[in-house]
């Protein structure tokens, strides 16, 4: 088993060279910087989330659709935040929910000195609770639409922070 767990250590190094840990004062982290998007519809009485997966970091927690922003190949420069949560979003759902708008609100959330993530809270029609057909990935294992008195539990911590910021607690 410690020889299986050295070659897929050894492969994820190798294969994931763009992203890799990075460990700063709130601890480990997936990469230097990542981002995600919150849906919320009109009025903010309705927020969709996302179930962890255990085979992720912060696993069985409710959070938002995101990821660690790659870096460019040619440049080495970090990606655009926004493309990057708006194609997290595509790869964890399997699809953008009816009525997606071309951006959304940013909420810059500086972890620690080593990892920034940039949240970004989109609103989406009412009609996208109901019409949105979504197809999970790997990474996560259940989704739903909540109103800030039924918000399930344990939320991830990034998930607190901007609801703490929007004037949900």
């Amino acid at each position: 088993m410690k020889k299986l767990l050295k070659e897929w250590r050894k492969f994820m190094n190798e294969e994931f060279s763009d992203v890799g840990w990075t460990a700063g004062s709130s601890g480990k982290h997936w990469g230097n910087a990542g981002s995600g998007i919150l849906l919320v519809t009109p009025g903010k009485d309705k927020c969709f989330l996302l179930l962890r997966g255990p085979e992720v970091a912060e696993p069985n927690t409710w959070g938002i659709p995101g990821g660690a922003i790659p870096e460019d190949e040619e440049t080495g420069q970090m990606k655009d935040p926004w493309k990057s949560a708006v194609t997290e979003l595509q790869e964890e759902c399997g699809s953008l929910p009816p009525g997606f708008p071309a951006q959304g609100k940013l909420f810059q959330n500086d972890v620690d000195e080593n990892f920034t993530f940039y949240n970004y809270v989109v609103i989406v029609p009412e009609e996208a609770v109901t019409q949105w057909k979504v197809r999970l990935d790997w990474e996560n294992q259940g989704s739903g639409w909540f109103t800030p008195d039924d918000l399930p539990s344990p939320l991830h911590f990034g998930t607190k922070w901007l609801l703490s910021k929007l004037g949900v607690s």
